[in-house]
């Protein structure tokens, strides 16, 4: 463990994915993705986002968790698939977002795509946390 102010030692693993940021859902679960965050990584309209939403209740704690592979709308609107935000509590939610990846539509048709298909078409995978620590190893090998 290293004090504040000094160096971690190389033996020291910290994960850190592409992105994370703290957003409300309107009355039909979207939210905006942020616009500094979309141009750090070159997100247009139209490419994917592969995200791990966590809910905030009210008294701080994650009380639902998925990951969700969703298209960027028009400004950068996000829409949560409607059975996750139901299933965790419905609009005007807060939510931790972490972005583990982005595509092109392109980049859908290659191998790693491929294997995103099946969680598109599922709309929302719920994970545990034991699952997003594993996501989050992967995202820092790709």
């Amino acid at each position: 463990m290293s004090r504040e102010g000094e160096p971690m030692t190389d033996n020291a693993k910290i994960i850190e994915p592409l992105a994370k940021f703290h957003v409300e859902t309107d009355t039909q679960g979207r939210f905006y993705f942020p616009k500094a965050t979309a141009k750090r990584y070159s997100i247009e309209i139209n490419d994917y986002v592969d995200l791990i939403v966590r809910v905030i209740d009210k008294s701080g704690s994650v009380s639902h968790r998925a990951r969700i592979l969703v298209r960027v709308s028009s400004n950068r609107l996000i829409h949560l698939p409607r059975a996750f935000y139901q299933m965790a509590g419905g609009p005007k939610m807060l939510v931790e977002v972490i972005l583990i990846g982005h595509y092109t539509a392109d980049d859908l048709l290659s191998p790693t795509g491929r294997k995103l298909i099946s969680l598109f078409k599922n709309k929302f995978q719920p994970i545990s946390p034991e699952e997003e620590m594993h996501l989050l190893h992967e995202a820092l090998r790709d």
